[in-house]
């Protein structure tokens, strides 16, 4: 393995673990609307906490993970959103075919559609957000 392929792994990695983070403020926020407003919010709370986990996700990528990127910060956030508004879509339009589709629970769902999205936002990220 070249230094730079061992690099996009390691930065994957980082990216990865940032996602863990962002994954957990995301599923903590959909959580708490199920158990407080009921099933069938599942869409709204994952909206909120996607929302939540894009400023989470912000902060610690352009520190820790895309930390040698030397562009405009406001910029990488406006291309960083433009990013999730993509991983957005996917990941809603894979929750709603998990649970209205498929029968998945609103509980077990979430954790599903986020794991399908995180190759597609790590690749966005470093191609457009931090290039």
């Amino acid at each position: 393995m070249t230094t730079e392929q061992w690099q996009v792994w390691e930065q994957f990695i980082k990216f990865a673990l940032v996602g863990c983070s962002n994954s957990l403020v995301c599923l903590v926020v959909c959580y708490f609307i199920l158990f407080c407003f009921g099933e069938g919010r599942y869409l709204f709370g994952q909206t909120l906490g996607y929302i939540a986990a894009v400023f989470n996700s912000f902060f610690w990528n352009s520190k820790y993970v895309f930390s040698n990127h030397k562009g405009n910060k406001k910029i990488a956030f406006g291309k960083m959103c433009v990013c999730n508004v993509a991983v957005y879509m996917l990941q809603m339009g894979a929750l709603y075919l998990l649970v209205d589709i498929m029968a998945v629970s609103e509980w077990s769902a979430p954790v599903l559609a986020i794991l399908i999205a995180l190759p597609v936002n790590f690749l966005l990220n470093k191609l457009i957000a931090f290039r």
